[in-house]
């Protein structure tokens, strides 16, 4: 079953059925995902591009439809820890400068910035949260009144036991 999935509607066949642009089974995509990969999109002569989108099954993900707009994210996710959820908070001209929002599980979310391509430095924290502080998110699969299967991922206190 298909949860919530994005449709472009016909702006030149306003009583057309609208486009189903993605769908995944037993997830709810998020967002869509946009980017300005051209010049004329750095400039501000043109709109973003639509490169992805953006679901949360066991854990965030995007996918992408388009392989320009992917390239960044491979190096991303190689440079930083296994198993957080990397996205792109922001770029400047020629991906000259990119600012990475990571966040898992385990990671309460720390900012980076990418520069030239090359260099990455961490440039703060989302919260003063530490990773050793945050429990376990083990995903959650139960059965609504419909028949349809709802995920959560609650974030489970740690337990600390005293003699």
């Amino acid at each position: 079953m298909v949860g919530w999935a994005p449709f472009s509607p016909s702006l030149t066949a306003p009583d057309a059925e609208p486009e189903l642009l993605f769908a995944i089974d037993r997830y709810d995509a998020g967002n869509v995902v946009a980017a300005c990969i051209s010049r004329a999109c750095i400039d501000g002569n043109e709109d973003p591009r639509l490169v992805g989108f953006y679901f949360v099954g066991d854990a965030p993900r995007i996918y992408y439809i388009d392989e320009e707009a992917k390239l960044p994210q491979r190096s991303i996710d190689a440079a930083l820890p296994e198993g957080n959820f990397n996205s792109i908070h922001d770029r400047a001209a020629d991906d000259r400068f990119i600012v990475i929002h990571s966040t898992g599980s385990r990671e309460p979310g720390r900012y980076y910035l990418l520069t030239g391509k090359r260099q990455l430095r961490l440039i703060g924290r989302a919260t003063a949260v530490e990773p050793e502080q945050i429990g376990d998110s083990p995903v959650v699969w139960c059965e609504a009144r419909d028949g349809m299967l709802l995920n959560a991922v609650p974030t489970l206190r740690r337990l600390t036991l005293r003699v």
